[in-house]
């Protein structure tokens, strides 16, 4: 998604850094606009559990539906507050963005599980008169130190009016909260190895102007992804460092330094390693080793994930080439003694010019693709590029569409009631037999290798 400035006409864009609710079902949501985070808390205790509005949280919590009028409540705060990311539909235009269509008269999908809760939380900051959330103050936040170190306001959900409706009740900034957010922002220790191995140029966090940010892949936190350099006026990707999966992230820089030694760029589209970022107050540890929040890689134009090549509307011929440069790639990767780890569709890109790249050398294995006991070995690699290579070739053979596994399944369920209405179970037929007086094993109930010995008795 673009990084746009917001104007007085203009509805705000609000964008989930981190939810989570806990076994108590208390909970706790960050959500993210282009100046402000804002923190939001929810507890039963605050809320009441007697209360209308703890009644409704309960349930929200528990992933149950809620009364009408509450619904209706969080569908007014919700569509032009959240984004898709969040949980909440969204129209989006053709490029992707939020769509600004007065004549569109669809009703919005029906809020359900988190992404209703996390409405109905962020409610009573979005909502008229009381807005907390105000599109006139926001002004996009130019660089990434300025989008990582933002003001964080805080809230906390209470009940008003005897228990029928819920306010956000502004918290001060404690150290202990202020210690919340701090830990959302992305840091990792760079191994020594890899500090000594690695060429590519240090970047400040400031020196880098925020052009573009993204809630991709499926489950990441809202985070800037394209961004452009003061100085050198230099497009890049920007990768964010996760702080609980530190691995990848060193599994990759590492491969991406051999890819660029072994000079294997030159024989196949890889993005190349152009920068490591680090914020500008970045201590090293007490040992000397550097933080980082991010690095740079290659910007590549018009990325298209390969998943979305799957298709007979995409030319034979377009596709008959990229399963064999996939293929190609592969075997150098192997050639060198490089393993890619997770082998998979959406880690190939299809640029502007029809050029296949590969990327994300985190390892690992998605499931569906590489089956977990060859998780980063090469018959992995081998088991998932041939499925990349059958479904690329013939789609309408190899790959599996959400509707028609949804149909599947629905005619194996009916298949199985008329089974069990017209066929007696093996019980049913034996208590026939019984008040029958034949207690001879049924022969149609037998397995065929027991079947074949009964007649060779006879």
């Amino acid at each position: 998604m673009t990084a746009t400035k917001a104007t007085k006409d203009s509805k705000p864009q609000w964008h989930t850094i981190e939810f989570f609710t806990d076994d108590q079902l208390d909970s706790a949501l960050t959500i993210f606009n282009a100046t402000c985070r804002y923190h939001i808390i929810a507890s039963k205790k605050k809320l009441g559990t007697n209360t209308k509005v703890g009644k409704e949280y309960d349930r929200l919590a528990r992933g149950l539906p809620i009364d009408d009028e509450a619904s209706d409540a969080i569908k007014t705060a919700s569509p032009d507050t959240f984004s898709s990311d969040s949980g909440v539909d969204v129209r989006e235009g053709e490029d992707g963005t939020p769509s600004d269509d007065s004549d569109q008269t669809e009703e919005p999908t029906p809020l359900s599980g988190e992404g209703a809760l996390k409405a109905w939380m962020v409610a009573p900051l979005a909502n008229p008169p009381n807005s907390a959330l105000s599109a006139s103050e926001a002004q996009a936040l130019s660089t990434v130190e300025e989008w990582y170190h933002c003001r964080t306001r805080f809230y906390e959900l209470e009940q008003s009016n005897g228990g029928q409706k819920v306010e956000a009740v502004e918290l001060e900034a404690t150290p202990e909260l202020e210690q919340r957010t701090e830990r959302l922002l992305p840091n990792m220790i760079l191994p020594k190895y890899l500090t000594n191995s690695l060429t590519a140029p240090w970047f400040r966090s400031s020196e880098l102007e925020v052009l573009e940010c993204s809630d991709k892949p499926v489950g990441t936190p809202y985070h800037p992804c394209r961004v452009q350099s003061h100085k050198a006026k230099e497009t890049y990707f920007l990768k964010i460092v996760d702080n609980d999966q530190p691995q990848p992230i060193k599994r990759e820089l590492d491969i991406l330094h051999r890819v660029e030694k072994l000079g294997l760029r030159d024989s196949m589209h890889v993005p190349q390693l152009l920068g490591l970022v680090a914020f500008d107050n970045a201590e090293p540890t007490k040992n000397g080793q550097k933080r980082i929040m991010g690095f740079l890689l290659t910007d590549i134009k018009e990325p298209t994930p390969l998943t979305l090549m799957f298709d007979e509307s995409v030319e034979q011929e377009r596709r008959e080439a990229w399963a064999a440069e996939a293929d190609r790639i592969r075997d150098v990767l192997h050639e060198h003694n490089i393993i890619w780890g997770d082998a998979k569709a959406d880690n190939f890109l299809v640029d502007a010019q029809d050029k296949l790249w590969i990327i994300d050398f985190g390892g690992s294995y998605t499931e569906g693709w590489v089956d977990p006991e060859l998780n980063e070995t090469e018959e992995g690699d081998d088991l998932g590029t041939e499925k990349i290579i059958n479904a690329l070739k013939d789609p309408v053979a190899n790959v599996e569409r959400p509707e028609e596994e949804e149909g599947e399944k629905n005619e194996e369920d009916e298949e199985k009631r008329d089974q069990r209405t017209l066929a007696p179970s093996q019980s049913e037929s034996k208590r026939k037999r019984d008040e029958s007086g034949d207690n001879e094993e049924d022969e149609e109930l037998l397995p065929a290798d027991k079947r074949s010995r009964l007649e060779v008795e006879e």
